[in-house]
C-alpha cells in the first residue's frame, strides 16, 4: 500500500490522518466499551456496545448502533442500519461481507426505566 503506516496494535493504515507525528482518527460518536470491531476494504467498521456511563447491566446501557470510518478519506464516522442492543460481540469479515458472532443482549430493562 502506498503511504501506508502499520500501528502499535499492528492495524495497516493507508493515507492515516497524522498529528503531532501521532496517528489520529475520528474518536467514536459516543463513549462506548465492549463493541464489535473489523477493518475491511480500508474502513473501520464498528458495532454494538456498552455504555459505561449508565453503571448498569439493562437494555438502555446497550446499543445496536452499526458505524464506519474510512481510514483515508475523511475523519468522521458514518452511520449504517443497526441491529439488536448488544456487547461483547465479534466482528469478522469474509468475502467483502461483514459477520456480527456472539455477543450478550442484557435480560431486561433497568429497574428505572420501569414504571
Amino acid at each position: 500500500m502506498r503511504n501506508s503506516v502499520t500501528t502499535h496494535t499492528g492495524l495497516r493504515c493507508p493515507d492515516p490522518v497524522e498529528c503531532d507525528g501521532r496517528l489520529s482518527f475520528a474518536t467514536l460518536p459516543e463513549a462506548t466499551a465492549s463493541f464489535g470491531s473489523v477493518v475491511s476494504d480500508g474502513w473501520l467498521y464498528v458495532y454494538g456496545a456498552m455504555f459505561p456511563a449508565r453503571h448498569s447491566y439493562s437494555t438502555e446501557a446497550v446499543s445496536g448502533r452499526f458505524h464506519r470510518l474510512h481510514l483515508s478519506g475523511k475523519p468522521e464516522w458514518e452511520e449504517l442500519p443497526g441491529g439488536p442492543g448488544m456487547q461483547g460481540m465479534n466482528l469478522a469479515v469474509d468475502r467483502g461481507k461483514i459477520y456480527r458472532i456472539g455477543g450478550m443482549t442484557p435480560p431486561q430493562q433497568s429497574r428505572h426505566a420501569r414504571r
